[in-house]
């Protein structure tokens, strides 16, 4: 019984050390769509004249399901005009996926910064806007991508070496 026990918590301790690696590399995937849509969006108000509100839906084709969802219910909240402040809207639309994302806090901050001056900007500014955003995220992808890199190994190590020494413990 006992010797089930320690099988048990070896692998408990081994699988959350996977997960933990399948979570970054889930962050470092919903990043790059990030990156896409902005840039399917940019192209659209630049070289289709969409507004904001078209280019959101016309990008939904495009999206993985939670970031598409966070486009789709901007989009809606646009096309209604449910308040007037474009970045409140943006707000509420990245808020209602927080949950179902694995992006950290400050991915949530630079994503934060295309709702802070879209809308109610000319053309330009929203294209200026936009690829500001875009290159930010890029940024958050190559530091992601580099962070996979020197942890993966650890991360999916760390949890067998820990229930290895708590079952050494128990022993």
């Amino acid at each position: 019984m006992k010797f089930i026990g320690i099988c048990f918590i070896l692998l408990g301790c081994t699988m959350s050390g996977f997960i933990i690696d399948a979570r970054e590399k889930k962050r470092i995937k919903e990043l790059e769509n990030f990156v896409y849509i902005f840039e399917i969006i940019k192209r659209d108000i630049d070289y289709q004249l969409s507004p904001l509100k078209e280019a959101c839906k016309n990008s939904l084709h495009f999206a993985k399901k939670e970031v598409g969802d966070i486009f789709k219910i901007f989009a809606v909240q646009l096309e209604n005009k449910e308040c007037w402040d474009v970045e409140e809207m943006w707000g509420k639309a990245l808020s209602s996926q927080k949950n179902s994302l694995y992006l950290h806090d400050e991915d949530y901050e630079r994503l934060e910064r295309f709702g802070k001056a879209c809308g109610y900007l000319d053309k330009e500014m929203q294209e200026k806007n936009i690829e500001m955003v875009i290159e930010a995220l890029k940024i958050s992808v190559i530091e992601a991508k580099r962070h996979y890199e020197k942890t993966t190994i650890v991360n999916k190590y760390i949890g067998f070496f820990i229930g290895a020494c708590i079952s050494i413990f128990l022993i």
